[in-house]
């Protein structure tokens, strides 16, 4: 459900070459005519899929947000991952962004924290929920959207660029069957992956990108 293609995106060639061939068609009726049907068919296509609705769904129920048609590495806003900061799969998930994200643009938080508790119920998130990873894309700008478990872990990775892209592969999955498998993996993380006693501390060099730090 995540959209992949900006409506402000350039003409394609297939519209211009339909619209010029429109409006030599419409010449017998008059030029100005041809010219508005042709102008009316390239500005139909900047004006669709400005906005669609994205569901991200969790355990306790389902938040409906507003998301811009923006391809996710076409945005240079900033991405926030919020997660569960006592999971060993979630930090070894925030250590490997950390580690290939090259362009400063993530910020994180723990599920645990204020800052996490306060965003989610924004969205209608259960804050106690600790089994999904948040998303937030589009951190602080007006097309602020959420997304969780699945789609959330998709579109992180997807932000990393180069070949991590081709994990985009996954949206071919039915979304009942990867929310399924992620359910699977998170009630059984803490058995496979282990627990921390409490959220481990980000290295100096990365605490600029964790919010809500004591």
């Amino acid at each position: 459900m995540l959209c992949w293609h900006s409506a402000s995106e350039l003409e394609s060639p297939l519209l211009k070459w339909c619209a010029g061939v429109w409006a030599a068609r419409e010449s017998c009726t008059g030029p100005k005519s041809g010219t508005a049907r042709a102008a009316r068919l390239l500005g139909n296509h900047h004006g669709q899929g400005t906005h669609r609705t994205v569901v991200g769904a969790s355990r306790q129920g389902i938040s409906m947000t507003i998301e811009r048609a923006i391809d996710p590495m076409a945005s240079p806003s900033l991405t926030l991952v919020l997660y569960d900061g006592v999971c060993g799969l979630c930090n070894r998930l925030v250590s490997f962004l950390l580690r290939h994200d090259r362009r400063d643009q993530f910020r994180f938080a723990p599920l645990q924290s204020p800052l996490a508790r306060t965003l989610l119920n924004r969205y209608g998130l259960n804050p106690n929920d600790f089994d999904t990873v948040v998303v937030l894309a589009g951190f602080r700008q007006p097309y602020e959207r959420a997304l969780t478990r699945s789609q959330a872990a998709l579109w992180a990775i997807g932000r990393l660029g180069g070949a991590w892209r081709s994990f985009a592969i996954a949206r071919l999955f039915p979304f009942a069957m990867r929310e399924a498998l992620y359910g699977f993996i998170a009630r059984r993380r803490y058995q496979v992956f282990g627990k921390y006693d409490a959220c481990p501390m980000p290295r100096p060099e990365d605490r600029h990108k964790f919010l809500d730090l004591p």
